[in-house]
């Protein structure tokens, strides 16, 4: 029988910390109450209604005990997404600026070193 020679793994540097993690799951949910509170403040200022008319569709009254109030739910719902959103892209592209300016090498342990070139100048 032939000997089987495994190397052993070696351990991933970059993983994510699991604070992190925490700290992503607190967001998924943290940030959407932020922004239906957001948008329900938005809605009862009129702010919104000078972009975007308030139609019959949109004009489904519901009475929301938390608030103690009627609102546009339909409205309300669609605003929150907006903001939703916006608020992702806005930490996500913060994050990325703070990520780049904190991180070291531009290449990772996989890429290979760029390309060295002699550029000729013509006279």
């Amino acid at each position: 029988m032939g000997r089987h020679y495994r190397e052993p793994e070696l351990k991933k540097k970059d993983t994510v910390h699991p604070i992190w993690r925490g700290i992503g799951c607190l967001l998924l949910i943290v940030i959407p109450i932020i922004a239906f509170a957001t948008s329900i403040i938005l809605v009862n200022a009129g702010i919104p209604q000078q972009y975007f008319p308030l139609t019959r569709d949109l004009a489904n009254m519901v009475y929301v005990p938390v608030f103690d109030e009627t609102i546009p739910l339909y409205y309300v719902l669609i605003i929150t997404a907006l903001l939703t959103l916006l608020s992702y892209i806005g930490l996500t592209v913060v994050y990325s600026i703070v990520f780049r300016m904190g991180s070291g090498s531009r290449y990772g342990p996989l890429d290979s070193p760029p390309i060295k070139r002699k550029v000729k100048k013509s006279r």
